[in-house]
């Protein structure tokens, strides 16, 4: 070749692995091919490489000992790379650019480039640099080179992600542990309320079973006429004392019902006529007593609405109560009921119960609608009461939609009232007006006959009393297996109606009742079979529903509620 004059000059670094001595005469230098530089090395092999990349990653691998590469290319291949096994020697010589044209001819063309370098500028010179040699800028630096170029700042996302990989797995076994003991405490939680509703469930069915006897009795003799008017009147006491005492159970299983979340409002038509003249009848002749002034004023367009009328009349009752308990002789008692117009086919109904008696204290209006709370007054402290009532009102009202507040001055008085919104019934439907009071002759139930299984003699004793005083013929067994066997002896229509208590030995009721049905005769599936018992929870009627029962009477029962639960199935 004849070669130019040197038209560029280019700073270089000599780049040797460091693993390798150097200098050393037994170095391989890593060149370009057709690179004279390896015709200046001496003492030295040489290793040919087609590009500088080839020759860097020949020295990083330990495949050569060194090369000279020039500054611009060596910054464009840190940007791709990076090389852990090699270090720089800063003394290394300029690298010169020349053209080279065959020697064997075109001499003409040699002369022309020659003479042309001579007068290439300083810029032109920059210019072919940059164009040519300068990548900086124009490549992506690798994430290997990034990781490599910024060793700390990589070390500390590094350690970050570990902590937070470490923070997440404590964090995951800490909620998984906190998670255990709560699903432990919920566990104990559960067993508590298992275990709290069972007792409750034995313990009303144990005292709804005696009283069942007392007040059965009392039914029985003030029925009987028998006795002077003083006995007649003890006898009343006696019925009044018992059913005290059983709204203090249903008061307890209302308030276990509330807390465990158990309790349903029901949506059936009732009438709020039919309503307010039963809260009158049973609140009047108290009222006439201590002559206390009872009134209603009651301002409705609609007669009839979809809601829970017993619920309802339950929290009525219990305002009620309170005001006629904490009202002096000569007071007054005012029932309001005022509808208005919610929305199409729902109205919004206000009731308010508002007396003169002798006030709560304006520190005591919230504390009173808690659970066993009573504001006891030195007029008034020997009132009974669980305390409950009102705390089960306001939950009731709560379940319907409203909220139950007071407003209260010491001496003059109270109102409780509240709101709330039901669906307007617009057909018609017969009302009914129950007075428990009275005994009506129940001519339809003379000449039944009824198969009674009760294991409770003296209850058993009441039932067939009552029952016989209609004119029913009534057959007892004392346990669910003898009325299965009984039933099964029998021809088909001997029995028009069976009354079965739930807890019986040998055989409860449930299970004889899904016998009978199960029996392949005519009248299995068609006679009424009504559940006679203490157990009033509601799960028990589910149950008993279950099992094939028609209907659900809970001890106690009042005369009436038994002979009308028969009739509606005989009639």
């Amino acid at each position: 070749l004849n070669i130019t004059k040197n038209y560029m000059m280019l700073n270089s670094i000599i780049m040797r692995n460091k693993y390798t001595p150097f200098p050393n005469d037994k170095n391989i230098a890593a060149v370009i091919n057709g690179s004279c530089a390896s015709r200046n090395i001496k003492h030295t092999d040489v290793a040919h490489f087609d590009t500088y990349e080839e020759c860097l990653n020949a020295v990083d691998s330990g495949e050569a000992s060194y090369s000279r590469i020039p500054v611009v290319v060596l910054e464009d291949l840190y940007m791709s790379d990076y090389y852990t096994n090699i270090i720089p020697v800063i003394e290394s010589p300029e690298i010169y650019l020349s053209l080279g044209v065959s020697s064997s001819n075109d001499i003409q063309l040699y002369s022309i480039l020659n003479k042309s370098l001579v007068n290439l500028t300083n810029e032109q010179t920059a210019q072919v640099l940059s164009n040519n040699t300068l990548m900086f800028g124009k490549k992506e630096m690798s994430f290997k080179a990034l990781v490599y170029s910024n060793p700390v700042i990589f070390s500390l996302i590094i350690i970050g992600f570990i902590l937070l990989v470490v923070t997440i797995v404590f964090m995951y076994f800490w909620f998984k542990m906190k998670n255990q003991v709560i699903y432990f405490k919920m566990k104990k939680v559960e067993n508590i309320s298992k275990v709290r509703s069972e007792f409750l469930s034995r313990m009303s069915h144990e005292i709804r079973t005696p009283l069942n006897a007392i007040i059965g009795l009392a039914n029985l003799m003030r029925l009987s006429g028998e006795g002077d008017p003083v006995t007649q009147k003890n006898i009343s006491k006696i019925d009044s004392s018992a059913k005290f005492l059983l709204s203090i159970v249903n008061d307890i299983l209302d308030m276990s019902k509330i807390e465990s979340g158990k309790i349903q409002i029901e949506s059936r038509p009732f009438s709020m006529d039919n309503l307010l003249r039963q809260l009158s009848n049973i609140f009047l002749v108290m009222a006439e007593e201590r002559k206390i002034k009872l009134q209603f004023k009651c301002c409705f367009t609609h007669k009839n609405f979809v809601g829970d009328e017993l619920r309802l009349k339950q929290v009525l009752i219990n305002l009620l109560s309170n005001a006629h308990k904490f009202t002096e002789n000569n007071g007054e008692i005012t029932v309001t009921v005022l509808e208005s117009a919610a929305e199409e086919g729902v109205s919004e109904l206000r009731f308010s119960v508002c007396d003169t008696g002798i006030g709560i204290p304006e520190t005591d209006l919230e504390r009173i609608f808690g659970s066993f709370e009573q504001v006891f007054r030195k007029s008034r402290s020997n009132q009974q009461g669980t305390g409950l009532g009102l705390a089960i009102s306001r939950n009731l009202v709560e379940l319907m939609g409203g909220i139950l507040s007071v407003r209260s001055e010491v001496e003059k008085g109270s109102e409780f009232f509240f709101t709330i919104k039901l669906p307007v019934y617009e057909k018609q439907f017969d009302e009914i007006l129950e007075n428990n009071n009275e005994v009506r002759l129940h001519s339809y139930l003379a000449g039944k006959n009824i198969l009674l299984a009760e294991d409770n003699d003296l209850n058993a004793e009441i039932a067939v009393t009552m029952l016989e005083m209609q004119g029913v013929h009534v057959e007892r067994v004392v346990n669910g297996q003898q009325a299965v066997d009984r039933f099964q002896e029998t021809l088909p229509g001997t029995y028009d109606l069976i009354l079965m208590d739930l807890q019986m030995p040998v055989k409860g009721g449930l299970e004889a009742a899904a016998e009978i049905r199960s029996l392949s005769r005519d009248d299995a599936q068609e006679i009424p079979v009504i559940a006679m018992t203490a157990n009033t929870l509601q799960e028990d009627r589910e149950k008993a529903l279950a099992a094939g029962m028609n209907a659900f009477i809970p001890k106690p029962f009042d005369v009436e509620q038994l002979y009308k639960s028969i009739e509606k199935f005989l009639h």
